[in-house]
């Protein structure tokens, strides 16, 4: 399966983090996400497949769970899946069709 998108799925991305960053505060921080206080919510790039089986998203899976609720979204690419974890949110930002493949231009849209 061909992981590419269009230039159309990646212009869906990019409004997808524009409607983000307009609804929401958002301030960058460097700090480390397992350690910050639970009144910062965060947001993260995964595929559609929630395989979160390696890295940083391995241990976001592990320790703020709901891989069960995230599935039964039916996420596509270019959707923002969240769970609320206490009183924080975690923002699963959906920029790939699956766990293999790498980057692509779909991610790349996200950190410009």
């Amino acid at each position: 399966m061909d992981s590419r998108y269009s230039l159309d799925e990646v212009h869906d991305i990019i409004s997808v983090i524009d409607e983000m960053v307009r609804d929401f505060d958002v301030e960058q921080i460097e700090e480390d996400i397992f350690q910050i206080d639970e009144k910062y919510s965060f947001a993260y790039c995964v595929s559609k497949d929630f395989k979160m089986s390696k890295g940083v998203a391995e241990n976001i899976r592990v320790k703020f769970g709901g891989n069960d609720d995230l599935l039964k979204k039916h996420c596509k690419v270019a959707n923002v899946a969240s769970i609320k974890v206490g009183n924080r949110s975690v923002y699963h930002l959906v920029t790939k069709k699956q766990i293999l493949g790498g980057t692509d231009a779909a991610n790349h849209a996200f950190m410009s």
